[in-house]
């Protein structure tokens, strides 16, 4: 049995957005004009690895995003924009997907937990220690509002330290 290719492409999750001097180099379609280095990649987009062959004669790379091993023939999977760093593109959109749904999901959590906390610390009625669960809920609340906020500033970071 034949070994199938591994694909050299994927579909963005997330908006990628690339700042001037990062030096990564995308090419549209054709291989005849350079992106600006600064240019935003909207979710949706395919992105797939630097074209191959000589000029005039391109080679699209293997890009099979249903996983039916055989590539469309109707141009719904070839790639809209090319470049040798695509893992990186696709890795940066795949993180920002999951750092926004996971800083919704804390953010919902913190909602909750501070609702709870003040309801507890309000209907205390003078019991210290009822008032003081409340105030330990209030306190969690906010360390995870904390982790929340890190949680939109991890993306930022990894890409001033990647240098991406």
């Amino acid at each position: 049995m034949a070994q199938r290719q591994p694909n050299e492409c994927c579909k963005l999750r997330a908006d990628v957005k690339l700042e001037p001097g990062q030096g990564i180099t995308v090419t549209d379609d054709t291989k005849t004009d350079n992106w600006p280095t600064a240019d935003t990649f909207s979710s949706g987009s395919i992105i797939g690895n630097e074209l191959g062959g000589t000029a005039g004669s391109y080679t699209e790379p293997w890009c099979d995003l249903d996983d039916d091993g055989v590539m469309a023939t109707d141009g719904s999977e070839d790639p809209d924009y090319h470049s040798v760093s695509w893992g990186m593109l696709c890795f940066l959109g795949t993180l920002n997907l999951i750092i926004k749904w996971l800083f919704i999901i804390i953010m919902l959590v913190v909602t909750i937990m501070i609702m709870y906390g003040g309801f507890m610390y309000v209907t205390a009625a003078g019991d210290p220690e009822r008032a003081g669960r409340g105030k330990k809920v209030l306190m969690y609340a906010v360390v995870g509002l904390a982790v929340a906020l890190l949680a939109r500033v991890i993306p930022a970071l990894l890409r001033f330290i990647i240098g991406v």
